[in-house]
């Protein structure tokens, strides 16, 4: 068992991922009051020592999501159906499924796949284009334009603002014909207001704010 190898140890095209099932007593080999890595420390000792130490090859999906990269990615593969998954609410249309007591402006348009949540607001000529997740309670103003992005419960966003391959966080407000581009990442409860420009992947910490015509990036 190697955890991460250098090219010249590798033997395997295997990786060590998923979910660990341990017997209690195996928790004793954990030295105490020290930081202790499983993966680098507990499994090669038990490899070495011969104890039952088992692997189940899977062809189940699986991805790292430790970069904001990764993390669109895998909306991405679930939303387009390379990972299984089942989406909450109903389906109303072709790829488009949305939970209880949300109101959808007839104006609006929606190009799947889309998830929306409960709650939510859809207001006159929002266009949205997926892959996107809308979460629960959030609200989207006249004009606004949401394309593959992803925002969080209780967000809202602008008149005739923009989202474009961004992520939007829990409670956020983005202000009217505000444009977040280019994997950009706005934090929870962040303010942003009207008229600003974020791009290059910029990354607004939590609970900023911002004001109007502040930042075009």
């Amino acid at each position: 068992f190697i955890e991460k190898p250098s090219l010249d140890r590798v033997t395997s095209n295997l990786i060590n991922a998923g979910t660990y099932i341990l017997e209690p007593e195996v928790l004793d080999f954990l030295p105490s009051g020290v930081h202790h890595m499983v993966e680098r420390g507990l499994f090669p000792d038990m490899v070495e020592q011969g104890l039952p130490f088992l692997g189940y090859p899977s062809n189940a999906y699986w991805i790292d999501i430790g970069r904001p990269v990764d993390y669109f990615q895998l909306h991405h593969d679930i939303l387009m159906g390379k990972a299984i998954a089942r989406f909450p609410g109903k389906s109303v249309a072709d790829d488009i499924w949305v939970e209880e007591n949300s109101d959808i402006h007839p104006s609006a348009k929606i190009i799947g796949p889309v998830v929306i949540g409960r709650e939510c607001s859809i207001e006159q000529d929002v266009r949205i284009s997926g892959p996107a997740v809308i979460g629960d309670n959030c609200i989207i103003a006249q004009r606004a334009r949401i394309d593959e992005s992803i925002i969080w419960n209780d967000a809202q966003i602008g008149k005739d603002a923009t989202i474009v391959n961004s992520i939007v966080g829990k409670g956020s407000f983005i202000g009217d014909n505000t444009r977040i581009t280019d994997g950009s990442i706005v934090g929870d409860n962040a303010a942003i207001g009207r008229s600003n420009r974020l791009k290059h992947e910029i990354k607004i910490w939590p609970d900023t704010t911002i004001g109007d015509n502040a930042i075009s990036f």
